[in-house]
């Protein structure tokens, strides 16, 4: 089984880097689906969050729309052509994609003012319908505030029970429905009737910001994952250098004692595991 698979390394999430770094799609583009990730609530809200494979961990999510304010996508109403002023509606379902058994959403709610429960309606790892009343709306009763980034719904993914390492992505499914847009926007032609409209087909191109969950054990000794290498690890690295091989179907599930990733577990690991158990506090 490939490191990547194993573990999430630096060379595996150079995209997600960029991102970090603040070189990344929001400059290809002008307006699109946001999706942002988190571990706690004091948290910032980012593209990509590292946790531990442990069952029961919490990841929280939000969902919203975004437009660059300096490139704003061109709408026209009847009122007639402007730039997007704010986010009016968005049509559409979202996944998880790289989901596995016992992963789920779960604390699902809408945080714009208005919106149909086809929104929020959860289905393995889809979010949402494919029809029209999959929907979540703002609504203004005064002047259109200009907001160039706009929460629709939030939620948290709680992982299940494997422990393989592997990054789940959090993305759109279907955008729009029929003749339905997938998002609209409020004019800034149309401040005071409030009409709004979908971006101009001939202007620039959504770009949808995906968000990234990558579930990886930093401290590969910490074999049961409570922060530490002691001697409930050494029983678990024992029974697996016992063992021997991960082919072995005696071998635990994603043969987790095979530090440096040949297929065994043998003295080679034992020297990684051994200086691991001497600091005994992971990094």
């Amino acid at each position: 089984m490939s490191k990547c698979v194993r573990r999430w390394s630096a060379g595996c999430a150079f995209a997600a880097a960029l991102g970090l770094a603040g070189i990344g799609p929001e400059a290809l583009s002008a307006w699109g689906l946001k999706f942002e990730v988190r571990l706690s609530e004091s948290d910032p809200w980012s593209s990509a969050v590292n946790v531990p494979p442990v069952e029961g961990s919490v990841v929280r999510f939000r969902f919203g729309a975004y437009f660059d304010p300096g490139a704003a996508p061109v709408i026209t109403t009847a009122d007639g052509t402007g730039t997007a002023q704010a986010l009016n509606r968005f049509t559409g379902s979202n996944q998880s994609v790289g989901f596995a058994p016992g992963d789920v959403f779960q604390n699902l709610v809408r945080t714009i003012s208005s919106g149909n429960p086809a929104l929020l309606s959860n289905a393995g790892a889809t979010i949402g319908t494919t029809a029209v009343t999959s929907f979540g709306s703002q609504l203004f009763l005064a002047d259109v505030p200009f907001e160039p980034y706009k929460e629709i719904y939030k939620g948290e993914v709680r992982l299940g029970s494997d422990p393989t390492g592997r990054t789940i992505t959090i993305r759109n499914k279907t955008f729009g429905s029929g003749n339905t847009a997938g998002l609209t926007f409020y004019s800034s032609a149309s401040l005071v009737n409030k009409q709004s409209g979908a971006p101009q087909a001939s202007g620039p191109a959504r770009f949808d910001l995906n968000a990234s969950i990558n579930i990886v054990n930093t401290c590969p000794s910490d074999l049961n994952f409570d922060h530490s290498v002691d001697e409930s690890d050494f029983q678990i690295f024992l029974l697996a250098y016992q063992t021997m091989l991960c082919s072995d179907p005696a071998m635990p599930f994603a043969c987790p004692a095979d530090l440096n990733d040949d297929t065994l577990v043998d003295d080679a690991d034992f020297i990684v595991f051994g200086h691991a158990y001497d600091l005994l506090n992971c990094p």
